[in-house]
């Protein structure tokens, strides 16, 4: 893997933690 695509990859998992993590908040969890 590149540095590129390293970085690419940590920005989508980021993303979808703080997805989840908003996710839950709107639930009431």
């Amino acid at each position: 893997m590149t540095n590129d695509q390293k970085n690419r990859y940590l920005d989508i998992l980021q993303g979808h933690i703080n997805f989840e993590k908003w996710r839950r908040r709107k639930d009431g969890i």
